[in-house]
């Protein structure tokens, strides 16, 4: 009889150690990533979630991150981690991604989470942006996926968008209607919000400074005389959104800033470039006839755009004798306000658009030859190396026209806007050159236009 009921106690002792091990287990808390299905982007959070509320110190030693990289950690909510990339995360790579055994809940009665959870998070290769009207369809941005070849409509605007600039963490895009107002498209949640009404003035051309702090614009009235209908640059700060004019006088265009807020206009009554400080409200001018567009070096110190200059007896007059012919070359223009300094060196050269590296190392411009030996309809792709001074052509199609380029993030590529010179009839390209392979550039898009690559 005793040991019956010995029996019968130990299965009782054995069924309740079964049933509160199950509810333990029920109840240890749980960990799970949210993660986006397009990869993610490299200065974009990790997100990990748990079922119950965590000890935020339990949960810093058990972190599992490999390959190693410097994070810091935030929690949203007692339930939510976010991992935060101190520095992007390396673009087109697989991180592993966990929460160790045996990180404790927060409430009593505490318990672990029992075993260790890990994920493989995908982060998004560097992606290639650019406008295009497919199909005959108003023009939408679009993203370029560069691994397969396939596309991914961005913005969905009833008559389409004029230009559009990018943020330097790529995730923020603020973009122009063909209606004349400014959007801001948020690439996390693909939401498109207005962002200035422009009202029965046209704006165009948005560009963002590269800490994300000021958006400059064209704006163009178009009621009153014609010769009222010049572009002045506007500006705002992101964090007010509220514009206003840049103080100077006349028209202006063609903002761009430098890496130090410094904002870069054309001036065409003053043939004039303007960099102009909205922290001190200084400015600085250099003359320049073109006005065609040019590029910051990345420090700020220099602006580089395109002067007429002339190749002497450069065109044979039908009556004899010779005349000096007009020319594009390059200009280094610094900040500072030395000498300018012609980059083209080569007198019988047509240089235009360029691009400089994002270590500043290279130079990539559009040159055209005009000896008569080597002239071309079109203008070809030409790198120059700031450190060696050396000049050397990326590509041989006479035939084509090259410029728009567009430097990937890590400098290894360049885009770039291709376009028929013999046939206007036909569709401009896209094409990508791989500087850090021995293989010809490929053709990305037909019809597409002003590529820009993001993070």
């Amino acid at each position: 009889m005793f040991r019956k009921h010995w029996a019968n106690t130990l299965g009782s002792v054995f069924l309740l150690g079964l049933a509160v091990a199950a509810l333990g287990w029920w109840r240890a808390p749980r960990a799970s990533l949210r993660a986006p299905q397009t990869g993610l982007l490299p200065h974009q959070d990790i997100v990990i979630t748990f079922s119950a509320p965590m000890q935020p110190s339990g949960i810093t030693e058990r972190l599992v991150l490999r390959p190693e990289h410097p994070v810091s950690l935030r929690w949203a909510d007692a339930r939510t981690l976010l991992v935060h990339p101190r520095s992007p995360w390396p673009a087109g790579e697989r991180l592993t991604v966990g929460i160790g055994q045996g990180a404790p809940a927060a409430v009593w009665p505490s318990l672990p989470t029992l075993e260790t959870a890990l994920w493989q998070v995908e982060i998004s290769p560097p992606p290639l942006l650019s406008l295009w009207p497919e199909n005959g369809a108003p023009t939408q941005l679009y993203r370029l996926h560069l691994d397969d070849g396939s596309s991914e409509q961005l913005t969905e605007e009833p008559f389409g968008l004029t230009g559009y600039t990018v943020t330097a963490d790529g995730l923020d895009v603020y973009y122009a209607s063909v209606e004349g107002d400014i959007y801001h498209l948020a690439r996390r949640t693909g939401e498109s919000t207005l962002l200035v009404d422009c009202g029965g003035d046209v704006c165009a051309n948005p560009q963002v400074s590269p800490d994300g702090t000021y958006l400059a614009y064209e704006r163009t009235p178009v009621s009153g005389p014609p010769q009222e209908a010049l572009p002045h640059v506007w500006y705002l700060r992101l964090e007010s959104g509220v514009p206003a004019p840049l103080p100077l006088d006349g028209s202006s265009r063609q903002p761009l800033w430098s890496s130090a807020n410094h904002l870069c206009v054309y001036r065409p009554e003053q043939a004039e470039f303007t960099a102009w400080n909205p922290f001190t409200g200084e400015n600085v001018s250099w003359s320049n006839q073109t006005g065609e567009g040019g590029v910051w070096l990345p420090d700020g110190s220099a602006f580089i755009s395109p002067e007429i200059t002339l190749l002497p007896n450069g065109y044979l007059l039908p009556t004899g004798g010779f005349l000096d012919l007009p020319s594009s070359h390059l200009i280094r223009y610094p900040l500072d306000g030395t000498a300018p300094q012609d980059l083209s060196e080569d007198p019988a050269v047509e240089d235009a658009s360029p691009a400089v590296s994002p270590d500043g190392r290279y130079l990539a411009f559009a040159r055209k030859s005009l000896r008569p030996d080597s002239w071309t309809p079109g203008r070809q792709v030409w790198l120059l190396d700031f450190s060696t001074g050396e000049y050397r052509p990326l590509t041989a199609s006479p035939l084509y026209n090259h410029t728009a380029f567009a430097w990937s993030p890590d400098g290894s590529r360049l885009a770039y806007l291709r376009s028929n010179r013999n046939d206007f009839s036909q569709p401009t390209e896209i094409w990508l050159d791989d500087l850090s392979a021995e293989e010809p550039p490929v053709r990305l898009l037909i019809g597409g236009y002003a590529p820009r690559w993001i993070p």
